[in-house]
């Protein structure tokens, strides 16, 4: 993909005739590349502006399969496609023009993609605006954009912002809070800016361009203006955020459960071997719309436990640590009672691996994390929900709300080495939703 530069007034030609500024960086070079290029290495460009005070050109451009980005574009740059997605290593064997490579200035992950260092939101970037109006001067400065849904099958589009970092040149990523929700439970293919300099998104509820409300019979689509409500200072509030990766991995070796409705923990008995387990999850705290800068006052994570060993069973305590690797879920779903897992496929995290054939092994087989839990439970043979919190958990909530990148998520560990000690837990996948992992948290 490339971005193309024209004179549309034909100020550079004749009679006011089709022409290309004799700026462009190929205007003329002879090289045999188009005159109209202006910056070339994208995949996908979907939707690009120029911030009306700097006159930057900010563009989104849509991954192939795992990392979505966002470019400031340049004359004559090259931004990396398909030798990279994102800053990721995509084909080794691309050709190059010998030009060095355009890192974005930021980008995301898919919501089932294993990519260290940055946060998983959705599928598909949709560009949108620097923000220069004067009715919400909290977001001056922000390029506010988009993710158009974070499944692919239904409408989950999220708003995103892109604010000014700390060094020059650095941008933080983050999802804007949204009264009632982000995502938004709509699709969003596209922003707009009025003469003013005001934002607003296009969202709609279905996939055909025409489809009809099926209840209603009206439209399922709207323009929505993105206005900015300053909550009264001291305002407390309370969410719970769903997983958006949860697997198990097997002390046997390359087995994991990424996309099973169970998740496991401990260590077998009978059957199902005699190996331990460990489960990973990461919870989607985008989504929660805690405001920025908001304290942390409490965090809890509740699983719903199901099944224990059927040959001796052993209580244990189980501690979340906070993983310090990123980790991928996979595409794996094993069958039966799940307990002995499935041969793991490219990017499911294994005992060995946080990514298999992407990522090196774990420094210490069965994931790295932090030596100490942040919270402790103990669970006996008693089936239901078992709950985590503690001020080390919350702390971790906040560290990551500051920080998304930094969201590695929690290890479910027991502290027993007995036979026995296993536990079937419910996954985000679990037939029932009141039954999946949830994450609540309490700020002010």
């Amino acid at each position: 993909g490339k971005i193309l530069r024209i004179d549309p007034l034909g100020t550079s030609a004749p009679g006011g005739q089709y022409s290309i500024p004799a700026s462009n960086p190929f205007a003329a070079a002879g090289d045999g590349a188009r005159d109209e290029i202006f910056a070339y290495g994208l995949r996908n460009p979907w939707r690009l502006s120029f911030d009306r005070l700097t006159g930057q050109l900010f563009c989104g451009d849509v991954g192939q399969g795992d990392v979505e980005e966002i470019d400031i574009i340049e004359s004559g740059k090259n931004y990396g496609w398909r030798r990279f997605e994102g800053a990721s290593d995509f084909d080794a064997t691309a050709p190059t023009t010998g030009n060095l490579f355009e890192a974005p200035i930021s980008q995301y992950a898919h919501p089932r993609s294993a990519i260290p260092g940055i946060p998983n939101v959705g599928t598909s970037v949709t560009g949108g605006y620097v923000y220069r109006g004067s009715q919400s001067p909290g977001l001056a400065g922000a390029d506010l954009f988009g993710d158009w849904t974070n499944n692919f099958r239904s409408p989950n589009g999220t708003i995103m912002a892109l604010t000014p970092g700390a060094a020059p040149g650095t941008y933080d990523l983050g999802a804007l809070q949204v009264e009632g929700g982000n995502p938004i439970g709509m699709f969003l293919p596209a922003f707009g800016e009025d003469e003013n300099g005001e934002i607003y998104i296009a969202g709609k509820t279905t996939l055909a361009p025409s489809a009809t409300d099926p209840t209603t019979g009206g439209p399922t689509g709207g323009i929505f203006r993105i206005v900015e409500i300053s909550p009264p200072p001291g305002q407390s509030g309370s969410v719970s955020v769903s997983a958006m990766a949860d697997t198990t991995i097997y002390e046997e070796g390359n087995l994991t459960n990424g996309t099973g409705g169970k998740l496991f923990a401990g260590h077998t008995v009978g059957t199902a071997g005699t190996g331990e387990r460990r489960a990973l999850l990461k919870f989607n705290l985008l989504s929660g719309n805690v405001p920025a800068g908001a304290n942390i006052d409490a965090a809890k994570v509740k699983l719903r436990m199901d099944k224990t060993p059927s040959f001796g069973s052993a209580n244990a305590n189980f501690g979340l640590h906070a993983l310090t690797r990123d980790w991928g879920e996979g595409s794996v779903n094993a069958d039966g009672q799940e307990g002995t897992g499935a041969t793991a496929t490219t990017g499911s995290a294994t005992w060995i691996s946080p990514a298999l054939n992407i990522a090196p092994n774990w420094a210490s087989p069965g994931g790295d994390f932090a030596g100490s839990p942040s919270a402790s439970t103990f669970i006996a043979t008693q089936l239901g929900f078992y709950e985590w919190t503690s001020a080390a958990l919350a702390a971790d909530v906040k560290s990551w709300l500051d920080t998304p990148a930094a969201n590695l998520g929690w290890i479910l560990v027991t502290d027993s080495t007995a036979p026995g000690t296993a536990r079937r837990f419910h996954s985000r996948e679990a037939t029932v939703a009141g039954n999946r992992p949830q994450l609540s948290i309490d700020y002010t």
